[in-house]
């Protein structure tokens, strides 16, 4: 059983599905009785590493399990570089206000001056053993003039993807699963998780 420490079930389900050919249980933080439900961990950290870690091991030592947590953010070349760690605090929660002020700022900025990147740095702590191993993934794009799409959530109805060549909010989950920042990231996350299977495997 693994921990990610997150009640987003947005987010959740995109773990999930990345990670369902592993022979694991995968939880969020509302199924752990023991992580109060008013507990949460201020991201303090000045990068997408520092606040993954500090998440994975706060939540991870409540817990007692191996537990993931991640970090991500947009970050749009015009603001120069902003939002970055603080995507999910710009929008506090309405993303529909964020999307709109973004929108507002680059009103007036040509198409090829609108390069955009998602970064997504996941933190995986092991309590039994106290470490921490982190992997990160970007994607890049382009801040669309309008919203386009309905699916996905947060900042993917502005965001064109080069990968996919359409808006993470046009795509499938399984489109945008296989090339997202998150997935990336999980994607490497995965793959040691894979290993530390194997390894299991032998000793036992």
């Amino acid at each position: 059983m693994i921990l990610l420490a997150t009640r987003n079930q947005g987010k959740l389900k995109e773990y999930r599905q990345i990670l369902e050919t592993l022979p694991i249980k995968l939880i969020g933080l509302n199924d752990v009785p023991t992580i109060d439900k008013n507990f949460d961990v201020e991201e303090t950290g000045k990068s997408y590493q520092e606040n993954a870690i500090l998440k994975a091991t706060q939540y991870g030592k409540k817990a007692n399990i191996l537990t993931i947590a991640d970090d991500s953010g947009l970050e749009i070349d015009q603001l120069k570089g902003q939002l970055g760690v603080y995507s999910g605090r710009f929008a506090q929660g309405d993303f529909k206000s964020a999307r709109f002020k973004i929108l507002k700022y680059l009103k007036n900025v040509s198409k090829h001056k609108r390069a955009a990147k998602f970064v997504c740095t996941i933190a995986l702590f092991d309590p039994k053993i106290k470490t921490v191993k982190t992997f990160t993934g970007e994607s890049h794009g382009l801040i669309t003039k309008t919203e386009i799409g309905n699916n996905g959530f947060g900042y993917d109805p502005i965001f064109y993807s080069l990968d996919l060549k359409k808006t993470y909010a046009e795509s499938k989950d399984e489109e945008k699963n296989k090339v997202s920042h998150r997935s990336k990231a999980v994607f490497k996350l995965k793959k040691y998780l894979q290993k530390l299977n194997k390894d299991e495997s032998k000793k036992n």
